[in-house]
């Protein structure tokens, strides 16, 4: 059986760390580039462009758009949570397979 060293899980949790932040990034200006979007909608209802459907989580409230438009907004913002995974995965490797303690790292000492 093949064992890890400690330098291929420093590299792993890097990459998975790395990879986990870059997402959270597209994500984040995807559903800020959205949000502009929708908020360049109308406040009222339009039946002739089918915006009927009230779009939640956009500034300002109200906004309409189509059902699409909503389920677009729902799954960004569902799949930037998501982004959080790789880059959990990667500090737990840090703190628990290297023994690394990575909670001092930046912490102002008086």
């Amino acid at each position: 059986m093949m064992s890890i060293t400690r330098k291929q899980w420093t590299l792993m949790a890097n990459v998975l760390r790395y990879v986990g932040f870059g997402l959270f990034l597209i994500q984040f200006i995807s559903l800020l580039l959205l949000d502009v979007y929708s908020a360049r909608r109308p406040h009222i209802e339009r039946p002739e462009f089918g915006w009927t459907v009230e779009l939640r989580g956009v500034k300002p409230a109200p906004t309409y758009g189509t059902s699409q438009d909503q389920a677009r907004l729902d799954q960004l913002f569902f799949l930037m949570i998501a982004t959080a995974i790789p880059i959990v995965a990667g500090e737990c490797i840090f703190m628990y397979k290297l023994n690394i303690d990575r909670s001092s790292v930046g912490r102002i000492k008086f």
